[in-house]
């Protein structure tokens, strides 16, 4: 698979595999909080309320795990605020309040999450890619997250700092395009030389690296590179021509 092929259709598998990846993740994730809900809720005095609703998220779980759709995710988030909801004011003054309230306030974004991924993971999963095309990708990905930077002169790597988290990238580079894959995430891009750029901006506090400006498909991402991923990003952007191209 080569992105310098179809990169319309890279992206869609993709985004594609994206969104059934982390349905599927976030069944089992269902499928733990609602087999608790259960035992907890039948323990004495019984709480039918929890019971109730932990039989509804196992329930989404494994309707995500068996058959990944979007309808899913809109009912186990609406379900995981329910539940965190229930767990933080039910908790409130009693013992192990603390665990509890945390846990309710997790439940709670991992709810709003799901539900605000429902568009997103609705058109992506419209999409039907052939088997094969996600099997290339899943292989055209690990052979990017296992690589040596080091010796690797088609890739790059950099870091970008979020609302949330820090996000590692890796960067397969090809003469005319390149793959992002942002690791320990399903998240992959596909983008053309154009629509990938960045302006460093000085040497990071403590470190070798350069803080830099990413923007990636127009949208902008402060973080920071090594020196050596700078050097071949220049040397890509100005058209030299690179080792190896993308095979899977």
């Amino acid at each position: 698979m080569d992105i310098g092929h179809d990169w319309n259709r890279l992206q869609q598998v993709a985004d594609h595999r994206m969104a059934r990846k982390t349905l599927r993740n976030g069944a089992i994730g269902s499928i733990v909080f609602g087999a608790l809900g259960v035992i907890f809720g039948l323990v004495q005095p019984v709480d039918p309320i929890s019971v109730a609703v932990g039989a509804v998220l196992l329930t989404t779980g494994l309707w995500n795990l068996a058959r990944p759709q979007p309808a899913g995710i809109v009912i186990a988030g609406a379900t995981l605020i329910l539940v965190g909801a229930y767990n933080i004011f039910g908790a409130l003054g009693g013992f192990g309040a603390g665990l509890w309230v945390k846990m309710g306030i997790f439940q709670l974004f991992w709810g709003v999450q799901g539900i605000m991924r429902y568009r997103q993971f609705r058109a992506a999963l419209a999409f039907s890619p052939q088997e094969t095309e996600v099997q290339q990708l899943d292989e055209l990905v690990r052979s990017i997250e296992k690589a040596q930077i080091k010796e690797s002169n088609d890739t790059i790597e950099f870091t970008t700092t979020g609302f949330t988290y820090a996000k590692r990238w890796r960067g397969r580079l090809t003469d005319t395009g390149a793959l992002l894959v942002v690791l320990r995430s399903h998240q992959v891009y596909v983008v053309g030389k154009q629509v990938l750029d960045l302006e460093p901006s000085g040497n990071a506090m403590l470190s070798k690296n350069f803080k830099a400006t990413f923007t990636i498909k127009g949208k902008t991402y402060k973080g920071q590179l090594s020196p050596q991923s700078l050097d071949r990003f220049r040397s890509w952007k100005m058209g030299a021509s690179v080792p190896r191209p993308i095979a899977a």
